[in-house]
Formats: structure tokens, sequence, C-alpha cells
């Protein structure tokens, strides 16, 4: 149904996010430990764009923030490239887009089951079927939703 669809595409998009923190935390954990042949020092900056252009469907719309890693020569002040790039561009979720998975991991299975009942019953009483109400412009966008997900 379309709101599987959407959930399925918000959850991947939160993974995805998931796994570049993870990656971010195991660099730092390496750098902390002296693991790693980036330098210490290293500033934390948000990655701006002009009036969106290269943002992805979770920044869009507020679920996420990109952000980059520096690295800095402590003796020459220098950035450091990272792997041939200025420095490591990673996705942090939001305040809202923890919220939303916390609510979803929380509510997500009762509202579905939920759902499914309701369309039951009213596909029971009515005849109708419930896929039927749903406006063509909403499935037309959940069907098209992936290709702009992240």
């Amino acid at each position: 149904s379309d709101i599987d669809a959407l959930t399925e595409i918000v959850l991947h998009g939160v993974s995805r996010i998931k796994n570049k923190i993870e990656s971010v935390y195991s660099l730092v954990r390496a750098i902390a430990n002296e693991q790693n042949k980036y330098p210490n020092l290293f500033y934390i900056l948000p990655v701006t764009t002009e009036n969106g252009k290269g943002q992805n469907l979770l920044e869009k719309v507020g679920l996420a923030k990109e952000y980059q890693i520096i690295f800095v020569c402590a003796k020459s002040g220098k950035p450091v490239p990272y792997d041939g790039e200025e420095g490591l561009v990673f996705s942090m979720p939001s305040e809202f887009a923890q919220e939303v998975l916390t609510f979803w991991k929380t509510y997500g299975p009762m509202i579905k089951l939920s759902a499914i009942l309701i369309k039951m019953a009213v596909e029971a009483s009515t005849g109708v079927n419930a896929s039927d109400l749903i406006p063509s412009s909403v499935s037309k966008f959940v069907s098209n939703a992936k290709e702009y997900a992240i």
C-alpha cells in the first residue's frame, strides 16, 4: 500500500544515514586511538548548498543535514585531503527525523494493523475497494518517490 511504500522509503533513508554515522564514528574512534593516518585535529562544518541545489530528498524535507569533516595538520594548519576530497561528507538525521523514527518503531506496527482492519471493515461493509478512495496523484507520488530518495 501507499503507506507501506512511504514508510519503506523513509526507513531506507534513515538506515543509510545510520550507516554513514557508524562509519564516521569508526573513523573518529580510530583517530582518538591514533590508529589512522589522518590528523587528530579536525573541524565539522555544515555543508551549504545554493537554493537546495544538490540536496537529497531527506535534506529538502528537513529530515537530515549534511556535514563535512575537514582534517587539519596541527603543524601547518592546512587542510589534509580525505581520500582525494576536501573532507569526509556525511548526513545526520535531524531531531525531528529521530523522533519520527522512534514514533514509527513504537507505533508503526499498531498503525499498520489498524489500517488493514479499517480497510477490511470498509470493504466488507460497503463493497468499495479502499484503494479506489486514494487519489491517483497520491499513488503516483508514492510510486515515484523511490527515485527521489537517497
